[in-house]
Formats: C-alpha cells, sequence, structure tokens
C-alpha cells in the first residue's frame, strides 16, 4: 500500500468515490453521518485538492481510497486533553476506502501512520463522529487514545457530537 499526494487527475476520482461511499452508507448503515452531495462531495475533493491536502492509496498499482491530511483542526480541537501538548500533528480527515477494492481500514490507517513517522509528525490527530462505531473500534485497535468529545460546530444540523483522537508517534 502506498501513499501520494493526489494529482489533477486523482480528483475525478475521489469525487466520485465520495459519491459511491455516500450511495453506499446511505443504503446500509450509515455510521460517519456522510451525506451525498453535501459532505464529503466534489467540492470538497477540489477544495482539499487546491489545499495540497488531498493524498490517494494505491495498492498494486490501483487506486483504493483517499484521505484529507493536514495540520488544521477545528477551533474545538482546543478543547481536546492532548498528549502531546506541543506538537507537530498531521490530522486525518475524510479518510474514504473504495468498496471496489478489497482493502481494510486498517491497511489504510496504517499506512498513514507509517507515512506520518517518514515525514517526521510526532503524532496523528483526528475525529470521528460518536456513532461511527466502526471507525472508533478501528483507531482505539491501532492504539489511538481518546482525549475529548467536543461539538464541532458544523453547519450540518443532522450531525454534533465527536470524539477527538491522537496517536503519539514517538
Amino acid at each position: 500500500m502506498k501513499l501520494h499526494k493526489a494529482n489533477q487527475q486523482d480528483v475525478a476520482y475521489v469525487a466520485d468515490l465520495y459519491d459511491r461511499s455516500c450511495a453506499q452508507l446511505e443504503a446500509n448503515t450509515n455510521y460517519p453521518l456522510w451525506k451525498r452531495g453535501v459532505y464529503p462531495s466534489e467540492a470538497t475533493a477540489i477544495k482539499s485538492f487546491e489545499a495540497g491536502d488531498l493524498f490517494i492509496f494505491t495498492k498494486d498499482n490501483e487506486r483504493v481510497g483517499c484521505v484529507v491530511l493536514n495540520q488544521i483542526g477545528a477551533p474545538a480541537y482546543n478543547e481536546g486533553d492532548w498528549q502531546l501538548q506541543k506538537a507537530n500533528p498531521v490530522m486525518i480527515h475524510g479518510l474514504a476506502k473504495d468498496f471496489l477494492h478489497k482493502v481494510s481500514g486498517t491497511e489504510l490507517v496504517t499506512c498513514i501512520i507509517n507515512w506520518a513517522k517518514t515525514e517526521g509528525y510526532d503524532s496523528i490527530r483526528l475525529d470521528a463522529v460518536t456513532q461511527n462505531t466502526p471507525a472508533i473500534a478501528l483507531y482505539e485497535k491501532l492504539g489511538f487514545q481518546r482525549v475529548g468529545k467536543v461539538d464541532l460546530q458544523l453547519d450540518f444540523p443532522w450531525v454534533k457530537w465527536f470524539y477527538l483522537y491522537e496517536l503519539v508517534l514517538a
């Protein structure tokens, strides 16, 4: 599994992946509470690409997912009881795996962990909506520590509470 910064041709793939993922979630159990056409969407993909934050996972030379990685946390992240107060963290946003390929969430997050270590980050931070029990179980299995529960004050009235997580890499 490899992780690389997205190029212009990847944006259409990510927009389609977000659309397919939302449709799949809405037809089944929508743990992350994503909403098709709202979040994540084509606009999310374009904005993340333009900011240089969009990354693509590949396995056997095929795209198998995407993630947004940056150092920007919502203002509510200030409420977290972070293990590293003075940190150089990378934040995970909008992690999506391609349901068309046999790839696990564990593989994707492990790839991010390895990448973050190589890039010199000392921790990984993220948030997960409190209803997203599969993601929460995955993060905790991989050693992420819950450091708070916050209202991210998003413009999406159907989602309010998020758990904050941190994995110290040192």
